[in-house]
């Protein structure tokens, strides 16, 4: 259909061009004729001119305006030579020779000066013209039917080209609409299912099938959705079965948890008056002792309260605890000079200690509400884990910072370090951090998780820097305007 139209409108491009030249040649033959027509006319008149003044140079304009005619005509034939009928191009030739015969035996006449030769062939020259205008005429009449051909020609052409085009289009429009809903068939539908199914599989229904028969891309990409959803539902379950059961087992160590809990704040309650108790005992064991001079007693007996005050410590510290798992710590805020608290609180600890030098240094400090007891609770807990982890004979420092909003205190060690991953984990309760070399430190890992509750309950934070084998810096913050 395509090529035909293709063809078509060469046809009417060729047509076109034929109808032009063919109109050009008509208009050509046209204008040749009125040329005809005007030079007989003037031939007429110089005849009559002649007739009456006898010029010699009206002979010469007659002779020049016949010759004219002869040219005319004979361009006229040229253009008639495949264009004209045949009867019209025979009569034409027929006239064109006569009117030739005519021509040279009016110039001879006019030749010959006399005036009876020229009145004769002027009459058989009038008579000639009219033969040759009867014919000019029907050539003419011959030129405006072409014309009318060649015109219903052209739009009988347009009209065939329009046809074509227009059973085209519609022949292409079917084509398409066929085509459209073949794809939509074959392409369309199987990927709007696929795209529904993929919908439903990421919902977590993993029992829709599509069907994979065909064996095309479609039929294969079916075929692994399948797949797909096949294993997507088995690990599923399995993913259920594996939820389910650590779910269980969390839901067992919640359990367990809460009973170490509430077994710890039971026996730290039961510890500590018995605790108590024999710590009272101990001390007048030590003042009878002392009086008595039982040196060798004495010294047990002092041994035997050392151990006992770790082992309140202890007990405090597991009630301390309970307390913050239970929510009970209370802060009992009151306007408490930091500064004075930190340095009691460094000439404790270094009393205590004589292989390390203790440092304490810093800024003013404004009064602040805090828990006095608490936050010296925080203050022995870092300088005594400092002590514990630096070398014998290492510097530890505490320095203490006035900030706009808050106090910055900060606790810097010569110790093992601490690696960068266990720095959040170690304010975790009961967590504790060996060294590489698998060396343990006393304690259960709850200073720090004390500490860092302590801390929060103020509105502070909490955090250390460390390199693991270059020691360690403990920071904490209290702010100003803590109103309890």
């Amino acid at each position: 259909m395509i090529l035909m139209l293709i063809y078509l409108l060469f046809y009417l491009s060729l047509a076109r061009d034929i109808i032009n030249t063919n109109n050009e040649r008509i208009m050509r033959v046209n204008l040749l004729t009125s040329k005809v027509y005007e030079l007989e006319k003037q031939i007429e008149v110089d005849l009559l001119s002649y007739r009456f003044n006898k010029n010699i140079s009206t002979l010469e304009l007659i002779e020049q305006h016949t010759t004219d005619i002869y040219l005319a005509l004979d361009e006229m034939d040229s253009y008639l030579q495949s264009e004209s009928g045949r009867e019209i191009r025979l009569n034409f030739i027929t006239s064109k020779e006569r009117a030739l015969d005519t021509r040279n035996d009016l110039i001879d006449a006019i030749n010959s000066n006399s005036d009876v030769e020229i009145n004769r062939n002027y009459q058989k020259w009038l008579l000639k013209s009219q033969n040759i205008n009867a014919t000019l005429q029907d050539l003419t009449n011959y030129n405006l039917n072409t014309l009318r051909r060649s015109s219903d020609v052209y739009e009988r052409a347009i009209s065939n080209v329009y046809n074509v085009a227009l059973l085209t289009m519609i022949s292409t429009l079917v084509l398409v609409v066929i085509l459209f809903f073949y794809l939509r068939n074959i392409i369309t539908i199987p990927i709007k299912r696929i795209t529904d199914v993929a919908s439903r599989i990421s919902e977590g229904h993993f029992g829709d099938k599509l069907d994979a028969a065909s064996s095309d891309e479609l039929g294969v990409l079916a075929k692994n959705l399948n797949k797909m959803a096949l294993n997507l539902q088995v690990n599923y379950h399995r993913l259920e079965r594996e939820v389910r059961q650590k779910e269980d087992a969390l839901l067992k160590g919640r359990e367990l948890e809460r009973r170490k809990d509430d077994f710890i704040s039971m026996a730290s309650h039961e510890l500590k008056t018995p605790v108590t108790s024999i710590k009272v005992f101990t001390q007048i064991l030590e003042r009878s002792s002392k009086e008595k001079g039982d040196i060798m007693a004495l010294k047990y007996l002092v041994r035997m309260g050392d151990q006992i005050d770790r082992l309140t410590n202890i007990i405090n510290e597991l009630l301390d605890v309970s307390r913050i798992q239970t929510g009970r710590l209370e802060l009992n805020l009151e306007p408490t000079s930091l500064r004075n608290l930190i340095e009691e609180t460094c000439e404790n600890i270094q009393a205590t200690v004589v292989d390390h030098k203790i440092k304490c240094y810093g800024d003013e400090l404004d009064i602040i509400n805090i828990d006095k007891y608490r936050t010296g609770q925080v203050l022995v807990n870092l300088l005594t884990n400092a002590v514990k982890y630096s070398p014998s004979g290492g510097e530890v420092e505490m320095e203490y910072k006035n900030r706009p909003d808050d106090v910055l205190v900060s606790v810097r060690d010569q110790g093992i370090g601490i690696p960068e991953e266990y720095h959040d984990r170690i304010f975790e309760r009961f967590y504790r951090v060996y060294d590489k070399n698998e060396k343990t430190f006393p304690g259960l890992g709850m200073g720090l998780y004390i500490s860092s509750e302590i801390i929060k309950k103020h509105g502070g934070r909490i955090w250390v820097e460390s390199k693991e084998g270059e020691g360690s810096t403990f920071y904490f913050t209290l702010p100003k305007n803590n109103v309890g």
